[in-house]
């Protein structure tokens, strides 16, 4: 990972970082003959290895600017990679050896774009700090759990199992606002809150809803009191929260 900052004027500011990671994930498993499971002829179980790798480049842009000493405007753009995975069942009357390899079928990696620009402000003398930001994730192969059925036995006491699949590409988009207003020495207020939308295919996410969901609205208001005493200091916090 590297990063720098390039100072361009006293208020202008170019921040770019980069970031490469390599994963490497090798698995080994082994199914036993059962009331739900068939291993290949003449064997009593099937045993499957595999070992894959993954590598990928990240970065990081950002460009601030300095209103006002107590203002700064930014924006940036963002790339964020998560590692492929192995999400599979061993499957009846094939001999190991088939499966094993490139047989085994992996969910490919997640990546997130974030675009992003905002306000941090401190105004009157930092009595009231307010920070409004809008951003816009593109979010691509969605690593997800779904259930997926199966014959009931040993293994899927259920009927189903959950299986981290590839749901897609989603768009996650909104707007997150918090704020602290001092009051006095000793007493402030807290608020923030935000609104997030949502837009996917239901086909590959395998329904309308995500799983786990994100929450479309969030507040929060809090209130916290410094109390002085001869041996230290009494903090008292209260919050409020709605999702």
């Amino acid at each position: 990972f590297v990063s720098a900052t390039w100072h361009m004027t006293d208020r202008l500011n170019f921040t770019g970082g980069l970031r490469y990671a390599y994963d490497r994930k090798r698995i080994e498993s082994i199914k036993y003959a059962s009331s739900d499971f068939t291993p290949a002829p003449g064997t009593t179980s099937t045993f499957v290895d595999s070992s894959r790798h993954w590598q990928q480049v990240d970065y990081r842009a950002t460009i601030d600017y300095k209103i006002t000493p107590d203002i700064l405007a930014y924006a940036t753009i963002s790339k964020a990679y998560k590692a492929g995975l192995y999400s599979f069942s061993i499957a009846d009357n094939i001999p190991g050896p088939a499966q094993s390899g490139d047989g085994v079928p992996t969910v490919p990696p997640e990546t997130v774009r974030n675009y992003e620009v905002g306000l941090r402000m401190a105004l009157f003398n930092r009595a009231f700090i307010v920070n409004p930001t809008v951003f816009y994730m593109q979010w691509g192969n969605r690593q997800s759990a779904r259930r997926v059925t199966c014959t009931t036995g040993p293994s899927c006491p259920l009927g189903f199992n959950l299986q981290v699949v590839d749901a897609g590409d989603i768009d996650v988009y909104g707007l997150e606002l918090d704020s602290r207003l001092r009051l006095s020495r000793n007493f402030s207020l807290d608020a923030s809150g935000s609104l997030t939308g949502v837009k996917l295919d239901p086909v590959r996410n395998g329904g309308p809803f995500l799983f786990p969901d994100i929450p479309r609205k969030q507040l929060s208001l809090g209130g916290t009191l410094n109390v002085p005493a001869q041996f230290g200091e009494f903090t008292v916090n209260m919050n409020w929260s709605y999702t």
